[in-house]
């Protein structure tokens, strides 16, 4: 199988609003481009959170705003509140090219983070939302949620087991691979997923293993009035890795990764099952150069085997990249890429094989602001259907620090989609936000 999730790397990548952990998440449109940093810290975490300790060097973001809020402290409890407004203009809200809407939303992204000031262990509850609402568009409104619970138990110095319970309810953002009809609504769906890690750091030799599983339900829609189900859509997914690093020098680790995986769709029609198992080998490098360069990359093999016998096996190339570079404590480089399956929206597909690739840049101009630009490259290829589709994206954006707890945020973003095959789906579009950050 190729990798789920990639490594996310030791320190965040920060350019403005917050993101959320479940699939398809990081493939909102018009996202902006400081869910980079959400997404980076929760995929870290996600493949075992002790692979590297923050580096301690200046980056824009050190310089203009604390990366960590104070929270509020109460009888050895500390509560993080933040919450986040945009007023976003977008010029083709349903992502398509023969149907453009213009329309302005405005977006609400509460959260908050509660964590017991502990000696040893570590345990955080999280709770966040996002909330939409067009001014014109209304049936295009939605209100997606998410709670859950994550942890360390030390069990030695050098050996400590981490695990997460997280709940969600998501929509399929207009215009993903998900998002396959031009429903009434937008498909919505809940999450439930599991991840379990056991990890012995620090020596010559460091290990690492765990797994995780996750449980997908969508909701039925409507198409032009008509009912649509979407049962079809529903599956459950079990994998696990194991991972094996050796010191070659000081400031260079070179590791070997194995993992497998299995994906069971619940209403699995008998003349074409969807369900599918595999597994992968990542072979790579992980360097700290300095404290101001810190980088992992790996490549290797996956194999992912369809249970529909007309759907032919993949054996294929598989990678994970991700860096970060300081070159002056007012610049800051980023890149993170990787390959994963994910699930299918097409009843005739049994999984889609998802490359991504993400690219940030921020310099500090001055102590109050601060500039940002994400650049994207998503491609998906449909198993079992001649279809491909890829997909550019940027942002660039601004933040002022007004005060220390409060952050105005200006950004510009564009998209378009290409595809080749059958029936891809093909648009572009531009949006425009203003926005403001509070946090404690």
């Amino acid at each position: 199988m190729v990798r789920q999730n990639s490594r996310g790397l030791s320190r965040s990548l920060r350019l403005g609003a917050s993101g959320v952990n479940v699939p398809a998440a990081m493939n909102r449109l018009a996202g902006p481009a400081a869910r980079v940093t959400v997404g980076f810290a929760a995929a870290m975490f996600v493949q075992g959170a002790a692979q590297a300790q923050p580096l301690g060097v200046d980056t824009p973001e050190s310089l203009l705003l604390r990366p960590e809020t104070q929270g509020v402290r109460v009888n050895g409890v500390v509560v993080y509140p933040r919450i986040e407004f945009d007023l976003e203009h977008d010029t083709n809200i349903y992502n398509t090219d023969t149907f453009e809407v213009e329309d302005t939303v405005f977006v609400a992204r509460p959260s908050v983070a509660v964590q017991p000031d502990l000696d040893r262990h570590q345990i955080r509850l999280e709770a966040d939302a996002l909330i939409r609402r067009y001014f014109d568009t209304t049936t295009e409104n939605s209100d997606q949620w998410a709670v859950g619970a994550r942890g360390r138990l030390d069990f030695a110095e050098r050996t400590a087991a981490y695990g997460s319970l997280r709940y969600a309810q998501r929509i399929e953002s207009r215009g993903t691979f998900g998002d396959q009809f031009l429903t009434d609504e937008p498909i919505s769906y809940d999450v439930l997923e599991a991840r379990a890690s056991v990890e012995r750091t620090g020596g010559m030799l460091e290990l690492r293993g765990g797994g995780n599983w996750a449980k997908v339900r969508y909701d039925p829609s409507t198409l032009n009035g008509e009912p649509l189900p979407n049962t079809f859509r529903d599956e459950d997914t079990l994998g696990g890795f194991v991972r094996a690093d050796y010191r070659a020098t000081g400031r260079l680790r070179t590791f070997v990764e194995l993992n497998a995986s299995q994906t069971d769709y619940t209403d699995d029609p008998i003349d074409a099952p969807r369900d599918s198992d595999g597994f992968g080998v990542l072979v790579g490098v992980r360097s700290e150069v300095s404290d101001l360069i810190d980088a992992e990359a790996a490549i290797g093999f996956a194999h992912r085997s369809f249970e529909d016998p007309t759907v032919d096996d993949f054996n294929g190339f598989n990678f994970r990249v991700s860096g970060r570079w300081t070159p002056t404590p007012r610049w800051l480089f980023g890149l993170e890429g990787a390959r994963s399956f994910e699930r299918s929206p097409l009843i005739e597909v049994p999984a889609v094989l998802q490359t991504r690739l993400r690219a940030v840049a921020q310099r500090s101009l001055g102590r109050r602001l601060l500039t940002g630009v994400e650049v994207t490259y998503d491609n998906w290829d449909y198993q079992g259907i001649d279809r491909q589709e890829s997909r550019f994206g940027g942002e660039l954006t601004l933040r002022y620090l007004v005060f220390d707890q409060l952050t105005a945020l200006a950004g510009a973003g564009y998209r378009k989609q290409t595809g080749s095959g059958d029936m891809p789906r093909e648009y572009e579009g531009a949006s425009f936000r203003v926005g403001l950050a509070v946090s404690l």
